[in-house]
């Protein structure tokens, strides 16, 4: 059996699908090992692998790859987490071209991260495509009833933070970082916002679904529930779609979802200052999305009026079309491509390393399964997450 390791950075963004790709790569006697970010050390020693693959390039993505190197992993592949960045700064930070020398491929989300590492003359690249969003199943969408609900994702970092209860830790350790300091900012001012959509809710008869961000300890907001303010609590992007007439986006990527999952997108953006050091995230595609106002009260002009959402699911089709044109190749489901580019790895001779590292591996994901804080981790030890993974499957 040959194994090939993939590091999941979060298990609600990543494991669509891969309960299927596993499957179909055992019947070819290939082993598809997932395991996460926190022990990624033990986890890379714990089995003979014949290729990695890693999920970003950021600081821990560079030590997941030098320690692949140090430890003999014949083939190390990168397939990143964040997709659909076009400006040309945020992709010189994705794809640093001075560090891929150690990178055997780069399975790319979209045609313009393969035209970026192309022009920067970095050849070892396929484009795969998303997974996620191919062929995605429709999500039964709710009935409208006089009550619409709202649904709001949220963007944020660290008010939420499940690493620390105290803001002053979180201002001290970032105080250097102009990026955080005005992404604090923003924060603050969603929050101001969410609390003054709650009170809109409550005077018109809506009410507001909030789907926090996975990095988040989302109980944090438990204490704004009221009649008119729900937490969702799904695994499954999906899930949440179904339940609200409408998304109020700003520059969360979940607009993209919205849009594949038949969604009408109001974007808030007009709703916050205009920050000095946000100006990549303002070019990010999903910051684009949907029907922009330019005041807080033209959200109930726009609700009042089912017609107006009608005709912006009716332009969701011509973006839709356009989303598919970007994220797959030739209309080739990724998981194809992905299937046929791992079946031609061949078996690594490092085949004593799992006995001697696989027990202590084991320990360690156990204590992890006791962390409150670390839910969006995958642990194939975990039985929950191990349902999670075929719960999510394209078949379910």
């Amino acid at each position: 059996m040959i194994n090939i390791g993939w590091i999941i950075d979060s298990k609600y963004r990543e494991l669509p699908r891969l309960y299927s790709l596993r499957k179909k790569l055992e019947k070819k006697k290939v082993k598809l090992v997932f395991f996460n970010k926190l022990n990624f050390e033990l986890g890379i020693k714990s089995y003979s692998l014949s290729a990695l693959i890693i999920p970003n390039l950021w600081e821990i993505g560079l030590k997941m790859v030098n320690t692949a190197k140090h430890l003999d992993v014949p083939k190390i592949y990168v397939y990143h987490t964040e997709c659909f960045e076009e400006s040309e700064n945020y992709l010189k930070l994705k794809y640093p071209i001075s560090k891929l020398k150690n990178i055997d491929s780069i399975f790319c989300h979209t045609k313009i991260e393969c035209e970026f590492l192309k022009k920067n003359n970095f050849e070892n690249y396929k484009f795969v495509g998303h997974y996620k969003y191919f062929n995605l199943k429709k999500t039964s969408q709710r009935q409208r009833n006089q009550k619409k609900i709202i649904g709001l994702t949220s963007t944020n970092k660290y008010l939420a933070n499940p690493h620390t209860n105290s803001l002053i830790h979180i201002i001290n350790r970032r105080c250097e970082d102009e990026f955080a300091r005005d992404y604090l900012k923003y924060e603050i001012d969603y929050i101001f916002l969410l609390t003054k959509l709650i009170k809109f809710c409550k005077n018109n008869n809506y009410k507001i679904l909030f789907r926090p961000h996975p990095l988040e300890q989302n109980n944090r907001y438990d204490l704004l529930k009221n009649h008119f303010f729900e937490v969702d609590y799904s695994h499954d992007i999906k899930k949440f779609f179904g339940k609200i007439d409408v998304l109020l986006n700003h520059i969360s990527s979940s607009s993209f979802d919205a849009i594949m999952n038949d969604v009408p997108v109001i974007n808030i953006g007009n709703l916050f200052e205009n920050l000095k050091n946000f100006q990549d995230l303002y070019e990010f595609p999903p910051a684009q999305i949907g029907k922009k106002i330019e005041k807080f009260e033209d959200i109930k002009s726009i609700l009042d009026n089912d017609k107006n959402l009608e005709n912006l699911v009716y332009e969701n089709k011509f973006l839709k079309n356009e989303i598919k044109e970007k994220i797959f190749n030739k209309n080739q489901d990724p998981l194809t491509i992905l299937e046929n580019l791992l079946l031609s790895e061949k078996k690594s001779p490092k085949i004593l390393r799992k006995l001697v590292f696989f027990p202590v591996f084991l320990f360690k994901q156990l204590l992890t399964n006791l962390k409150k804080n670390r839910y969006e981790l995958f642990n194939s030890f975990n039985l929950k997450d191990s349902k999670l993974l075929k719960k999510m499957d394209e078949k379910n």
